[in-house]
């Protein structure tokens, strides 16, 4: 789910120092999650589609995979929305948070 030791390698970066960008990682998702969240009540979907973005961008360049696949597959949906309902936007979008709590919990062990 998060490849730390390929973030380490491709950043040549020490454990402690790794353990410190991770947990700026973690502050910062959970400010995307309450974003997304507030985006998602306003229905604002150009906002949602920043977030889901910036959210893929910076799973991206921890390693954090399923999160940044999750977070692609949302952007692309959202973007060709007129193929999806509203609803399974919503599921979609409710689908990354819980990703990003998932992420948060193994982050924190």
């Amino acid at each position: 789910m998060i490849d730390i030791e390929r973030f380490m390698n491709e950043a040549e970066i020490d454990q402690e120092t790794a353990r410190e960008l991770y947990g700026l990682f973690l502050d910062d998702l959970v400010q995307q999650k309450d974003s997304l969240e507030k985006q998602i009540r306003m229905k604002d979907v150009s906002e949602i589609c920043r977030t889901v973005h910036s959210i893929k961008g910076i799973a991206g360049t921890y390693y954090a995979c399923q999160l940044e696949k999750k977070a692609a597959f949302v952007e692309r949906v959202i973007l060709s929305r007129e193929l999806f309902p509203a609803d399974q936007c919503d599921a979609l979008l409710e689908e990354i948070i819980k990703t990003i709590h998932d992420t948060k919990m193994i982050m924190e062990r």
